[in-house]
């Protein structure tokens, strides 16, 4: 795979995972995610890990926030820097 459609793939599993928990669709998280991913995080001051099926019941289980998501990455090889979110800058390349 090359790196420009390696860095699309990246991009397009950010936009999932940042859509799917802006909206709770799980159906966008699971585009985001392999089916065999770990979940390792924290929720609130809990420390959380298992299954990624776990997300998914969170999500489920629980009504979307009003929020904004952004996502940032760093600087790739040409120097360019790209911001990823829900609603805040999305896909805006500078």
């Amino acid at each position: 795979m090359n790196k420009l459609a390696e860095e699309q793939g990246i991009r397009a599993a950010i936009a999932h995972y940042a859509d799917g928990m802006r909206t709770h669709n799980v159906e966008s998280l699971r585009r985001a995610f392999h089916e065999l991913a770990i979940l390792c995080g924290y929720l609130g001051d809990q420390l959380i890990a298992g299954p990624i099926g776990e997300l998914y019941i969170f999500v489920s289980s629980n009504p979307a926030l009003e929020r904004r998501v952004r996502f940032d990455a760093a600087a790739d090889d040409s120097g360019r820097h790209f911001s990823h979110g829900s609603g805040v800058n999305e896909g805006q390349a500078y």
